[in-house]
């Protein structure tokens, strides 16, 4: 096969292999607007990482979650977790 080839078929493989999901915030909010905003990111990992995991570095995480908001925190908590290694290695 030529690498032209190769491309197209290796382009095609990985189109049907993408996934497209989007997420119902205002029941994921909802869900959370009951807990305090220190227990916030404890809760929301508890959910998305479905236990208790302790090799998460929550002060790295908070650096990178927007915290203007109680909602905004909530949704970038959420996205900044299912980007780590224990999220998407289970």
């Amino acid at each position: 096969m030529k690498q032209k080839e190769i491309r197209q078929v290796m382009g095609k493989k990985m189109q049907s292999q993408m996934v497209n999901a989007s997420i119902d915030w205002s029941a994921v909010v909802k869900h959370f607007s009951g807990v305090s905003r220190e227990n916030l990111l404890g809760e929301i990992a508890l959910i998305v990482l479905q236990s208790a995991s302790s090799a998460i570095n929550k002060n790295v995480l908070e650096k990178y979650i927007d915290s203007n908001s109680k909602e905004n925190y909530i949704k970038s908590a959420v996205v900044q977790l299912m980007c780590t290694p224990d999220y998407q290695l289970c």
